[in-house]
């Protein structure tokens, strides 16, 4: 679905991805973990096509990135950033935004456009914030009209950069539900996560990121029991119950 080969990329002076490789399959809830740096923003944003490999080649659904043009590949692969300008509109017409790839000029919501809003808007439970100002929703709420606004797209790929970001636990644990339902309903999801707990006690795979490389890639357990987390991290994991782990200082 995502295959990333031999990617390397810089700043500037400043070498962020070093021969990057990973194969993303379809279906996959994989998060992307790594200290601050790493560069893990940095390989989302080559998998979303708004940054370019200076050497390395990114594939999405079997056809190079780069290959596509803007429409088509929004039509595969959806974002919600880790932050964005917040829009003076309503949360309908921010929704609406999501079935902007399909639209052809002059650019109308036809009836399957609007059905797919309507789903999007139930999905995330923003029915009722629909006529909204965006900039007067809460941070959680926000969260979840973006995602609405990713469901409307309807993509095969979501990509999420940070999304528990600013939200209190309990909204945490709310948006890690949603993406695993999205991941439920067969989307495949990659995810950019900054907390270990909830990657490891949520997340399908696992994919360990230090100093602009992937050193390990592999299901929680995996990365756990080769001592990933500790060589990576400088802390200790340690699985308080089946699938549901602690974080504690060496």
């Amino acid at each position: 679905m995502i295959n990333i080969e031999s990617v390397y990329f810089s700043y500037k002076d400043s070498m962020t991805l070093q021969e990057v490789n990973l194969h993303v399959k379809e279906g996959d809830f994989l998060a992307v973990i790594g200290p601050n740096g790493c560069g893990k923003t940095t390989l989302l944003r080559h998998m979303n096509g708004s940054l370019r490999p200076i050497k390395g080649k990114v594939e999405i659904c079997g056809q190079d990135i780069q290959s596509y043009d803007i429409k088509d590949l929004a039509r595969h692969v959806a974002t919600l950033p880790q932050s964005r300008r917040v829009p003076e509109v309503t949360v309908q017409e921010l929704v609406e935004y999501g079935r902007f790839p399909y639209l052809s000029f002059p650019h109308r919501l036809k009836k399957d456009d609007r059905q797919k809003v309507e789903e999007a808007l139930e999905l995330s439970h923003m029915t009722e914030f629909r006529d909204k100002m965006v900039t007067e929703l809460s941070g959680g709420e926000r969260q979840r009209a973006y995602i609405a606004m990713l469901l409307a797209q309807d993509t095969p790929i979501i990509l999420m950069d940070e999304p528990t970001t600013y939200l209190d636990p309990s909204r945490q644990f709310e948006m890690m539900s949603l993406a695993q339902n999205l991941n439920q309903m067969g989307k495949t999801i990659v995810m950019v996560l900054h907390d270990l707990n909830l990657a490891l006690s949520r997340c399908r795979r696992i994919a360990v990121m230090d100093k602009g490389r992937i050193v390990a890639v592999g299901t929680p357990s995996d990365i756990i029991e080769a001592g990933i987390i500790r060589q990576v991290f400088h802390v200790d994991c340690v699985e308080i119950q089946r699938g549901v782990y602690g974080i504690k200082e060496i």
